[in-house]
């Protein structure tokens, strides 16, 4: 119900914030607690749980960074290695998913942290928590790379198209 709502385009969910409504502040962070409810391995064993999972996260990366961007490191970590474990799922819908999701916050990182010195600090000041996670574990987004070139380079790659949607921003956030 939650990702029919927000994908929907049925509200115009800045306004929310504009006249001080937390109604959708609240169903997002009732997400949050429902997701950290579910095991890893639940997420992938359940076909329905996994499609409609990874369409909401997709739906909240494209639409709703700053929120995913603000969340506490364990749950943006769980997200992240859930988007990890996706990207090698055997279900095409699940795997285009995530890298999507895994492009719009690559995109959102790279934006973020391509700006001028002096704007940096206060990218750094806003989204404190998220860029302070990819500063002491970088090994993730290297890892995410890996993964997808391995998968691109020799697995039998079915969706090559969306494989290619996260590579640019992987390879600019790991240069070295």
């Amino acid at each position: 119900m939650l990702k029919a709502a927000l994908c929907g385009n049925y509200v115009n969910f800045g306004v929310f914030q504009l006249y001080g409504d937390s109604a959708l502040d609240n169903a997002l962070q009732t997400f949050v607690k429902l997701l950290l409810s579910i095991p890893h391995s639940d997420l992938l064993d359940y076909p329905k749980l996994s499609q409609s999972y990874y369409a909401l996260l997709e739906c909240l990366a494209q639409d709703h960074m700053n929120f995913i961007a603000n969340l506490e490191p364990t749950v943006f970590l769980y997200i992240l290695s859930s988007i990890s474990e996706g990207l090698v799922a055997l279900d095409t819908m699940v795997c285009t998913g995530c890298c999507a999701i895994l492009d719009h916050i690559v995109t959102y990182l790279f934006k973020r942290l391509s700006k001028n010195s002096k704007k940096r600090a206060n990218a750094i000041q806003e989204n404190e928590s998220f860029l302070r996670i990819l500063e002491v574990h970088p090994e993730i987004l290297q890892q995410m790379l890996q993964t997808v070139l391995n998968i691109i380079m020799f697995e039998d790659c079915r969706n090559q198209w969306s494989m290619s949607r996260p590579l640019l921003g992987l390879i600019l956030l790991n240069e070295e």
